[in-house]
């Protein structure tokens, strides 16, 4: 709807005529004062038109401020901070009514930049949009409308609701999380017991910390030795054993009840002979198993056998507490992983695996060992010259099938490398044509992995100091870039 309407009289006149006393109902001029509100007819057009007193100007009578009156959808129009808004019932748009070109407009259109702002960049006139768009998010419900706390945001149909207390916008959800309440603080319980005399107090205080520190003591003594409990127990006292008995034989004798276990941490078989003070053995040791079953096994095959006409007694094993606790012989707890670790290798020690094939290649014949491949001379003078050696050997393997792993051991002077195969008789190809070859000037041997042996070899402290003083010296003759040696 738009209308285009001049402004005929101004309110200064009609006052100075009510002032004289022609401000009656209906003035000369045309000019009638109707329920509080001026009106004047045009007579060209026959349209109504009415004074607003807070925009001082002539309105249409078919303005919000008549249709209050008359029309039934009232309601629609609102006057916020002097201006009209309107709500289409149909298309659910907002307009706004502008006074100065007396039409309603849509209230979503941005103002564009008049004549005056011609010469302004439309870039510049974006940023001033965004700006002010920024700052309005920012802003609170100003006082002129306080109540206005919700916010709707089309781009992402978002709902905002304005918070007083944190003045700010936040996304309104239909239900608000509930508010846990921190738990109360609980205050330090006071001793009944406190003398309130200064001196007294004093030494009160100084006898109950006295006590204190004596329980403190007493639980650091009672915490030292404990009982084993019996389903964890699995090991067994071993007497009247022979006096010359070796390790050997001792750890042969009582494998034969079930497999011993290992200490987590050395790696060594829990097996001990006693002995005296001067290093003979006393005749009688222990034996830990992994399983409990081992244990009344060796009870039944061991109790009363004979050893070099010696008979030994098997029982299971009792821990008393001799001596005082010594904190530091205490043994370091596994930690999560080290016990599954553990588990893992008990398990698998006791897994069912089939027997090998008649006629089955071991995995060892997968690797080809390959002598001569370089020299610590040549390593010596180019280190690179060892990636390059890797890279053309596994290219160059790859012919005879496929190659899973290529080392190279570096500090071994017969410059061996490790190839393995997915199968033995891919190995066996690679045998054939790299056995006697040329190969970047050195003759090569191939040969099968015996599955022993180790060709890592460990560089000694002499080693070590001669590479570094060699790495230095060509670190002080080699040309620093950008400068010219003299």
């Amino acid at each position: 709807m738009s209308c285009t309407v001049g402004c005929i009289f101004s309110f200064s006149e009609l006052n100075s005529n009510m002032e004289s006393g022609t401000g009656t109902s209906k003035s000369d001029d045309g000019v009638t004062f109707v329920n509080g509100r001026w009106q004047y007819t045009e007579p060209s057009s026959g349209e109504t038109l009415i004074f607003d007193d807070h925009t001082q100007q002539w309105i249409p009578s078919t303005s919000p401020s008549e249709k209050s009156e008359t029309n039934k959808d009232e309601q629609n129009f609102k006057l916020i901070d002097g201006i009209w808004h309107y709500v289409d019932p149909v298309t659910n748009l907002s307009y706004v009514y502008n006074s100065e070109s007396q039409c309603w407009t849509d209230a979503n259109l941005k103002e564009m930049p008049t004549t005056s702002e011609s010469d302004m960049d439309e870039f510049e006139y974006q940023l001033r949009e965004e700006e002010r768009e920024r700052a309005k998010q920012i802003a609170g419900p100003s006082n002129a409308d306080e109540t206005t706390t919700v916010r709707f945001d089309a781009s992402d149909n978002t709902v905002y609701e304005w918070d007083a207390t944190k003045q700010a916008w936040f996304p309104k959800t239909p239900l608000q999380p509930a508010v846990i309440p921190k738990p109360p603080v609980e205050k330090q319980k006071e001793d009944p017991f406190l003398p309130t005399d200064p001196k007294q107090r004093k030494e009160y205080l100084k006898q109950k910390k006295k006590e204190q520190k004596r329980l403190i003591s007493e639980r650091q003594k009672n915490r030292g030795w404990f009982d084993m409990d019996e389903e964890h127990n699995l090991s067994v006292y071993v007497s009247g054993l022979p006096l010359d008995l070796s390790m050997a034989e001792f750890q042969n004798l009582m494998s034969k009840c079930g497999l011993i276990a290992r200490d987590p941490i050395s790696n060594k078989l829990k097996l001990k002979l006693y002995k005296s003070e001067e290093g003979d053995n006393k005749g009688d040791g222990l034996c830990t198993y992994i399983k409990k079953e081992s244990l009344e096994l060796a009870k039944q095959i061991l109790d009363g056998s004979q050893i070099r006409n010696h008979v030994i007694s098997v029982e299971k094993a009792r821990f008393e507490m001799k001596g005082s606790y010594d904190p530091s012989k205490k043994r370091k707890s596994l930690s999560a992983k080290q016990k599954k670790l553990l588990k893992e290798k008990q398990d698998k020690l006791f897994d069912w695996r089939p027997e090998r094939l008649r006629g089955e290649r071991p995995k060892s014949d997968c690797t080809v060992i390959i002598k001569y491949l370089f020299t610590l001379e040549e390593i010596g003078n180019n280190a690179a010259i060892l990636l390059d050696r890797k890279e053309l050997l596994k290219r160059e393997c790859g012919k005879y099938g496929t190659v899973k792993k290529v080392v190279l051991y570096d500090n071994n002077p017969d410059g061996v490398a490790a190839v393995t195969f997915a199968e033995p008789t891919e190995a066996d190809d690679c045998i054939t044509m790299m056995d006697w070859r040329i190969f970047e000037g050195n003759q090569l041997r191939a040969d099968r992995w015996d599955g022993v042996t180790k060709y890592k070899v460990e560089e000694t402290e002499d080693e070590q100091k001669k590479r570094l003083i060699q790495w230095e010296n060509y670190l002080s003759s080699a040309d620093v870039p950008g400068t010219s040696s003299s």
